[in-house]
């Protein structure tokens, strides 16, 4: 209800464009925001400072570096709220409420990112066969001088069954962790941190309250 006319209100009144297209995120930002006080209980000494996504959507393999603050912007289309989707993702655990694109009719789901959904006829997934997926975001403890990774490994064995999802929750950075081997996503016996097995976390209940 606020959304539109805050934006149309900045329009208006001639303010920057940065504005304008604040006012029109704020639902996604307000969104992130409450995920990081809820997941950090109050403590602002946890900083983001990478994001590591692999076969997210149209994402094959990328670490975006966030340390500090820093602002998404971009045409339509050109993974805004992907990205802001994976974060809140981990923070929340919530794989069913996605942010809508500003150009798409349908609504956004876990399979579609995974798969990576394209929307065209007799096409409607550009991932075929088995998929595996990685998100994970890297954040710095300042109160005790440490780095950690939260994450998430979504399997989908084809366009048909349920995807499933397993969570971690590992000491150390991005760099550490093993998510591609020979080129691909490593499986779950691959996926180490530091030549170490990852702790899986299969209870969603329990990544929640990590």
């Amino acid at each position: 209800l606020v959304v539109l006319p805050s934006a149309a209100i900045a329009a208006y009144l001639g303010a920057p464009a940065w504005i304008t297209y604040a006012c029109l995120k704020s639902d996604q930002i307000l969104k992130c925001f409450v995920a990081v006080v809820k997941v950090n209980r109050y403590n602002w000494m946890k900083k983001l400072t990478r994001i590591k996504l692999v076969n997210w959507h149209y994402f094959g393999n990328e670490t975006i570096d966030v340390n500090g603050s820093f602002l998404l912007s971009g045409e339509n289309a050109s993974g805004k709220s992907t990205i802001l989707d994976a974060i809140q993702l981990i923070l929340t655990t919530n794989t069913r409420r996605f942010n809508p694109a500003a150009n798409e009719k349908s609504k956004r789901d876990l399979k579609g990112y995974v798969r990576c959904k394209t929307g065209e006829e007799g096409n409607t997934y550009a991932r075929k066969n088995s998929v595996i997926s990685y998100v994970a975001l890297e954040f710095y403890e300042e109160s005790k001088d440490r780095f950690f990774v939260l994450g998430a490994k979504f399997d989908s064995p084809d366009e048909e069954a349920e995807i499933r999802r397993i969570w971690f929750c590992e000491e150390g950075t991005l760099d550490g962790f093993s998510f591609i081997v020979d080129n691909k996503p490593a499986t779950d016996e691959q996926f180490k941190n530091n030549g170490k097995k990852i702790a899986y976390i299969r209870s969603t209940k329990e990544a929640k309250d990590r």
